[in-house]
């Protein structure tokens, strides 16, 4: 019963207390009005005018309010318009800065050291020696300037970018909306839209599309103009350049999700974008990669990033490259592939040929290739290159028949001071990388003509590299694979290990010849092991002279 009670006296006392709130207020007001009537007109005036006083006053107050805000409002829209000048200020400086980085690079004379004297090559055919590597012109690479890393992000952001062997530069006023990141927007979203509808429509006028594992490339022809829009592109010496003699390389929009749950995305942070657009511009200055006719970062997503040091998330701004580059004519893998084909059908036809004419031509071949591909080894490896991801697939051949380097992934590409490693341990292992996946990928004779042609230099180079200790230090182990970014030779180390597992000891898809590590404690230093694998396969037939490169008697199991 008390419990149905209470509502009723609760309500009884707010009714209560609001009665002797209404009467204290209407005794306040009798008060005030005696005093009133007690007032004489004097005071009556006096008051009054106190009351007009006082309403005069907070009119004075809400004007005054009034103008400090739209004062406010003014001097924040004078800050926004000042703000856009400086940033503007600051991209013109920053574009006049790089210009004058590459006006004094291109007036740099670089001095060639005086070549022996014998006869300079104009073709490679014999395997050179590493006297002849260091003198010869045909191997010889200038080193010119290139904006540092920080430079090229402040001008990769706001300017689109080109290089060739003529130097670096930024895309012109004359450009109009193509000479900023922003004026492709339009142009890289039409790109995208075609790669993810998966429908041929850039095919039936003979465009085609290629997708790789983080890029879509695009072909265009003399009718490009009917379905993409490009600017008029011209070369270093300003010759007009053909939608048909150009490759549009794009990061791919697409995105997959992770066992985790997360959405693993193709675009990167800034800093890596920009790292691989610095290797990117540096192989096109130095002659080694193909001519850049436009290079742009643009925004893409925000999206998650595991730290490959840390191994924690964060969600940060994830940019994409756009590349306009010379076209190639294809890569040596493919090359190789088709000679390989060629070769053995042609033989398969002709009677009363022997297989040894056919093992002849197939060692001729591999030898050709190796000899081309080693000039542009060459000239990477004295500017410090070292590709991890060094393969027949990432060279092609130029429309001048000439070797370019491409695909310069910052998590499989790095430039090192060459001041810290000779340049020659930096050819060690660019050039057992691409020879063990010649001979791990393909024809098996055409892989005897490859090492055959370059056997004496990596003999050699073993015994002239021998003090690289980042480079004789690995071992092979089984590693998973993992994005590092980091210059360092202790980094190089790891990564030397990481993608030798991966691509050799791990190894299945297209395999020809499997290579069989050895991974106990006391194996021998992965180098030998991938040097061994390139010459000689799965054989174990003794070779003195791979042993005393590495200092080791036949036999034995001690090295150096």
């Amino acid at each position: 019963m008390p419990s149905l009670l209470m509502p009723k006296v609760v309500s009884a006392v707010g009714m209560m207390k609001k009665r002797a709130e209404q009467t204290r207020r209407a005794d306040s007001k009798k008060v005030r009005e005696v005093k009133l009537a007690k007032l004489t007109p004097t005071q009556v005036e006096h008051r009054q005018a106190g009351i007009d006083k006082r309403a005069l006053q907070r009119k004075t107050n809400v004007a005054e309010r009034k103008v400090e805000a739209d004062q406010r409002r003014k001097d924040y829209e004078r800050d926004v318009v000042d703000m856009r000048l400086r940033r503007e200020a600051v991209r013109l400086e920053q574009q006049a800065a790089a210009a004058a980085v590459l006006k004094a690079a291109a007036k740099v004379q670089t001095v060639v050291p005086r070549p022996l004297p014998i006869k300079p090559r104009t073709k490679l055919n014999t395997t050179p020696s590493i006297s002849e590597l260091s003198t010869n012109a045909l191997f010889a690479c200038p080193e010119k300037t290139v904006p540092s890393v920080e430079m090229l992000r402040a001008m990769a952001l706001s300017n689109v970018l080109y290089a060739d062997p003529t130097g670096l530069g930024v895309w012109g006023g004359g450009a109009k909306e193509w000479s900023t990141p922003n004026g492709w927007c339009d142009f890289i979203d039409m790109l995208d839209q075609a790669h993810e509808s998966g429908v041929d429509a850039l095919e039936k006028d003979g465009i085609r599309m290629m997708a790789g594992e983080y890029n879509f490339v695009v072909f265009p022809n003399e009718n490009a103009d009917r379905n993409i829009k490009l600017p008029n592109l011209v070369d270093g010496v300003g010759n007009t350049v053909s939608p048909k003699d150009v490759v549009i390389r794009v990061t791919r929009p697409d995105a997959s999700k992770q066992p985790n749950g997360g959405i693993w995305h193709r675009y990167k942070p800034l800093d890596q974008c920009i790292s691989e657009l610095s290797y990117c511009l540096h192989g096109a200055v130095h002659g080694y990669a193909p001519e850049v006719y436009a290079a742009v970062v643009f925004p893409a997503v925000v999206g998650d990033v595991t730290d490959s040091t840390t191994m924690k998330h964060c969600r940060q701004q994830l940019y994409g490259i756009l590349l306009v580059m010379r076209r190639a004519q294809a890569d040596v893998n493919t090359l190789m592939a088709q000679r390989t084909r060629e070769i053995l059908v042609d033989f398969d036809t002709r009677d009363g040929v022997s297989s040894t004419e056919c093992t002849l031509e197939l060692q001729s071949s591999g030898r050709k290739v190796a000899f081309k591909i080693l000039e542009t080894i060459v000239r990477q490896s004295k500017l410090g290159v070292l590709s991890f991801d060094a393969k027949p697939a990432n060279y092609v051949f130029g429309y001048d028949a000439k070797v370019k380097a491409v695909d310069f992934d910052s998590a499989m590409y790095t430039l090192v001071d060459t001041s810290t490693t000779t340049w020659l341990s930096c050819l060690l292992m660019n050039l057992l990388l691409v020879t063990a996946h010649v001979r791990c990928y393909r024809n098996s004779r055409m892989a005897d003509g490859w090492t055959g042609a370059l056997r004496c230099l990596l003999l050699d180079l073993c015994k002239h590299a021998r003090g690289a200790t980042w480079l004789f230090s690995a071992r092979l182990r089984t590693c998973d694979y993992r994005e590092i970014h980091s210059n360092t030779l202790e980094a190089a180390t790891e990564r030397f290990e990481i993608f030798s597992s991966i691509y050799f000891a791990s190894a299945s898809k297209g395999v020809v010849t499997a290579f069989d590590g050895d991974f106990s404690p006391t194996a021998p230093p992965l180098v030998y092991q991938l040097l061994r694998f390139g010459l000689h396969a799965a054989s174990t037939k003794p070779d003195r002279e791979l042993d005393a490169a590495f200092g080791r008697a036949t036999g034995t199991g001690g090295f150096f």
